[in-house]
C-alpha cells in the first residue's frame, strides 16, 4: 500500500558474501511494521545501498548505492563496478539494473542520493573518483569529484554532468513543485567547477585544508 515502507541499507557477518558488507532491501507494511519482503545483494568487496524512490503511482523501486565487481540484482552479473543503478517491482523481483563501468569499485564510486521528478525521470548523485560512463560511450574524466546523472523510469540515459577541479562529493537531492533539482554536499581545498568546465561561473572556492556545504540549483 501506500503506506508501507521501503527499507535500504548493509549488512554484515552470517549470510553475507565472505563476511563483507552487503545490501539488504526489504519492505515493511505501513499498517502493522510487519516485514513483507527482503532482498540480499552482494560480492566479495563491499557493497551498499544508500537511497532509494518510488514511484508513487506503480509503486516499482529505484536504488543507487556503490556495489563491487560482479554484482546480481537478478537479472545476471553486471559488468563494472562503483556507482549503480537499479529497479525493483512492488513485490521486490527484479527489473533492471546497470553498473557504471569505472576502473575502481566502490565506496570510492558511489551514488549517494536518488529522487523523482513529476514525469518520474530519475536523478542521481554522489562521487565518482574515476573515469565513468552513465551512457555507455561516453566517459567523463576526473579525480574525487560530484556527479549528477539522469535517466528516465526505465532506465533510459538522459544525460550527466561531472565536476572538475578540487575534491567533491554530491550527498543528496530532491526536486522542486517546478521540477528544479537541487543537490546539496561538500567541496574541499580549493575551486570546484560544477559543470566540469574550468573557469566557469557555476563554482565555489573554499580555502585549502577546509571543506564547506553547497546548494546548487539545475533548471527542469
Amino acid at each position: 500500500s501506500a503506506d508501507d515502507v521501503i527499507y535500504a541499507g548493509t549488512f554484515s557477518g552470517s549470510g553475507s558474501v565472505n563476511f563483507s558488507q552487503d545490501i539488504l532491501l526489504a519492505k515493511y507494511s505501513g499498517t502493522t511494521g510487519l516485514p513483507v519482503w527482503s532482498q540480499t545483494f552482494g560480492t566479495a568487496a563491499s557493497d551498499v545501498m544508500q537511497r532509494v524512490a518510488v514511484n508513487q503511482a506503480t509503486g516499482y523501486i529505484a536504488a543507487t548505492g556503490a556495489c563491487g565487481t560482479g554484482i546480481n540484482f537478478g537479472g545476471g552479473v553486471l559488468t563494472g563496478s562503483g556507482v549503480f543503478l537499479a529497479f525493483f517491482a512492488p513485490d521486490g523481483t527484479y527489473s533492471l539494473a546497470k553498473a557504471f563501468q569505472s576502473s575502481t569499485a566502490g565506496p570510492d564510486n558511489f551514488g549517494s542520493g536518488i529522487s523523482r521528478d513529476a514525469s518520474n525521470n530519475i536523478y542521481i548523485t554522489g562521487k565518482v573518483i574515476s573515469p565513468v560512463s552513465f551512457d555507455g560511450v561516453n566517459s567523463l574524466l576526473g579525480s574525487n569529484n560530484y556527479f549528477i546523472a539522469s535517466f528516465t523510469d526505465a532506465g533510459i540515459y538522459r544525460w550527466a554532468k561531472r565536476a572538475s577541479g578540487a575534491t567533491s562529493v554530491g550527498n543528496s537531492l530532491s526536486i522542486d513543485p517546478s521540477g528544479h533539482i537541487l543537490t546539496t554536499g561538500s567541496i574541499a581545498n580549493a575551486v570546484v567547477y560544477f559543470d566540469g568546465v574550468t573557469g566557469s561561473a557555476c563554482s565555489a572556492t573554499t580555502p585549502s585544508g577546509t571543506t564547506a556545504p553547497f546548494v546548487i540549483q539545475y533548471t527542469p
